[in-house]
């Protein structure tokens, strides 16, 4: 581990209540003290499993300028209104667990996440740390895709880079087979982001960090209410077939627009794109 690794932990612990017992499970504790960590923040309590990659993960999206950079174009949008998060590829919350922090008030948050051993800690951290009721909290297990279908894989315990093609390095710790569902982006909207009257609901941001699913859903036309999305934050990621290039274009096909933030510190593969047709 480098001191630039070393440097950005530090950092990134610091953010939280709890530093100190944070750094010296770090330093002295880390074969005694069990793989799970409880990160505390103004009232919250964030379990994260450091054999999972959680803190490499969640902790960065919530302390990092990641997506923090770009949370002034959507409160500028948001008017102060409580909003409706989609979550794909959520992890154990990190980015919804950052917007909960910032206090922007939620109406209802949906999070999808595909190994089903990081889903058990998305739920825990969601449901415990959400100020939402359980018909506006949905945590699903399932593979964002371009079809319904079973998707068949071996996963580990957890992992950064855990994808519906079974090339993941949560191996390292252990695998087991998995029969996981999954669901086209229209087929989650349909089913959580409407009323009660079945009325369709703006997405104010739909976050999508789903590991070359990407390409999959967007241009093979798998998601066609993403009209329905005023912001799509999203990390793109290097394809075997297609380019970045390709992704982008079809984005502005359907009416997105790129938003880039004044600053310096502009994360590579994370993009803002805003729907100019929902106001």
């Amino acid at each position: 581990m480098g001191f630039s690794t070393l440097l950005r932990d530090f950092r990134a612990i610091w953010y939280f209540d709890n530093r100190f017992a944070l750094l010296l499970d770090k330093t002295f504790l880390q074969r005694s003290s069990g793989n799970l960590s409880i990160y505390r923040k103004r009232g919250m309590e964030i379990i994260m499993d450091k054999a999972a990659g959680d803190q490499s993960g969640a902790r960065y999206a919530i302390t990092s300028q990641m997506y923090r950079q770009y949370l002034p174009f959507i409160l500028q949008k948001a008017a102060n209104k409580p909003i409706v998060v989609l979550d794909l590829g959520a992890n154990v919350g990190g980015f919804s667990l950052l917007i909960a922090l910032e206090k922007i008030s939620l109406q209802r948050l949906v999070a999808v996440e595909l190994n089903p051993n990081t889903y058990l800690r998305l739920r825990l951290n969601l449901e415990r740390n959400m100020p939402l009721t359980s018909d506006n909290l949905h945590c699903i297990n399932a593979g964002v895709c371009g079809s319904e279908r079973v998707i068949e894989l071996t996963l580990g315990q957890g992992g950064m880079d855990d994808n519906i093609f079974g090339t993941t390095t949560s191996l390292i710790h252990g695998g087991q087979h998995y029969k996981i569902a999954g669901q086209t982006f229209d087929s989650i909207y349909e089913r959580y982001c409407v009323t009660e009257n079945g009325l369709p609901l703006v997405v104010d941001i739909c976050k999508m960090d789903i590991e070359g699913a990407e390409y999959e859903i967007i241009l093979g036309n798998y998601a066609t209410h993403l009209k329905r999305c005023r912001f799509l934050l999203m990390e793109i990621h290097p394809h075997s077939e297609y380019s970045e290039k390709e992704l982008i274009q079809q984005l502005q096909n359907l009416g997105f627009q790129e938003l880039r933030p004044n600053t310096n510190s502009i994360s590579e593969n994370v993009f803002l794109f805003h729907n100019t047709q929902v106001s």
